[in-house]
């Protein structure tokens, strides 16, 4: 008897220990802060070079928390708060924060060069800034802290949304996150121009399956090339054209080449590049030289 009550109170006392472990055990919920925590002193540390003061640190967390802000906006206010600006930090010292901070590493010097050239012929620390909270590094980081990144993967957001706006022309619907860094990726590196990603699209499987009429390609071409509907001058021109044998991928060239589309890859800072020109009397089933930048063979209308 005495045993059987020696191992009761044996099993009591074990099982007041494991609901006592069990209390100390963070909840999901709570690790989870932990680690949002370690994010927002990170950023203190990193960016301003200076250890957390309780109440700010705990305002950005419970920014986070709440999904009020993700995390290119809790490091934007970093990096343009007042504290950050009245350090006066030269652009060295700038490029050098954003690279510890959104790729956690010193910058390479080719990188760094290539930062503070730009910054040296005008580009602004907000641009620079949306350079690297667009970047697969600090998508990763994120990622790590459970923290949504407010990026896009892309480090050039002029270009992000030049593709964005080829998709919403072109294929007249919204990009795909992997299409769209896909075709980002070709401009950011230099193996594609905007023509040729433009070329990519209208010249595309999904464009094609589409049969659009005669009508609906060229106006999207104005769409894309010229931002604008068709003028009827201009559209009686290239219909006419089209319905005497004019391939698409002449009068493709056509609108590639235009001062229009110069002037839009501008705005982007997207290098126009250029497509061989085939004036009208290309028919049916020809082909023309063109230049190394698209395709030689000529696509006809159905």
């Amino acid at each position: 008897m005495e045993k059987l009550i020696s191992k009761s109170k044996a099993a009591i006392a074990a099982l007041i220990v494991v609901l006592m472990v069990v209390s100390l055990v963070p909840s999901k919920s709570m690790a989870a802060g932990g680690i949002v925590t370690d994010f927002v002193e990170r950023l203190y540390t990193v960016a301003l070079g200076r250890n957390y003061d309780a109440s700010g640190r705990d305002y950005w967390v419970g920014e986070l928390n709440a999904h009020r802000k993700n995390g290119a906006e809790v490091a934007r206010g970093f990096f343009f708060s007042d504290e950050f600006i009245n350090k006066g930090l030269g652009d060295d010292e700038f490029v050098t924060r954003l690279y510890r901070t959104f790729m956690n590493r010193e910058p390479d010097a080719g990188g760094k060069s290539y930062w503070l050239n730009e910054m040296g012929n005008g580009m602004s620390r907000k641009r620079v800034f949306d350079g690297f909270i667009n970047s697969n590094e600090w998508a990763n980081i994120c990622a790590s802290f459970g923290i949504i990144s407010g990026g896009t993967g892309i480090a050039d957001k002029c270009i992000s949304d030049f593709v964005e706006r080829i998709y919403t022309v072109a294929l007249n619907r919204n990009s795909d996150p992997s299409g769209k860094k896909y075709w980002a990726d070709k401009i950011t590196t230099g193996s594609m121009t905007g023509t040729q990603v433009a070329y990519g699209f209208f010249f595309s499987d999904e464009l094609n399956n589409k049969n659009l009429s005669k009508d609906e390609f060229l106006t999207r071409l104005y769409g894309l090339f010229f931002n604008r509907a068709p003028d009827k001058t201009g559209y009686d021109y290239w219909m006419s054209e089209i319905n005497k044998g004019m391939t698409k991928t002449v009068v493709f060239n056509g609108f590639a080449n235009s001062k229009e589309w110069g002037e839009l890859c501008a705005i982007y800072g997207i290098e126009k590049g250029t497509a061989k020109y085939a004036p009208s009397g290309y028919f049916k089933g020809e082909s023309v030289e063109m230049t190394d930048e698209i395709e030689t063979d000529l696509v006809i209308f159905g």
